[in-house]
């Protein structure tokens, strides 16, 4: 919550208004969805159907054979390269 609360641009939506895309700071709490998949491949298949509607990132833990995984997902236009590495350090940091 933190890190979600530090960065305006993880709480970021476009929407689109007579023609003209807007964008704005949400200022609702990060979502997390929980589901079971059988393989990476079909937790990943899911994730991609969900799209981005309320926010431009997603959490999601993913149960496939009794494991836990995390599964992060965002559209480029709130992250590049070099960002996505400082938040993954991050939450590494606030996780210990």
């Amino acid at each position: 919550t933190a890190i979600w609360n530090s960065y305006d641009q993880l709480r970021v939506k476009i929407t689109e208004e007579d023609g003209k895309y807007i964008q704005e700071v949400q200022n609702s709490e990060l979502e997390f969805h929980e589901y079971d998949a059988e393989t990476i491949e079909d937790a990943l298949k899911i994730d991609k159907k969900k799209g981005f509607e309320d926010a431009l990132i997603r959490i999601s833990i993913v149960k496939i054979q009794n494991k836990e995984y995390l599964l992060w997902t965002h559209n480029h236009v709130i992250l590049d390269g070099w960002s996505v590495g400082i938040l993954i350090q991050e939450l590494e940091i606030g996780l210990r």
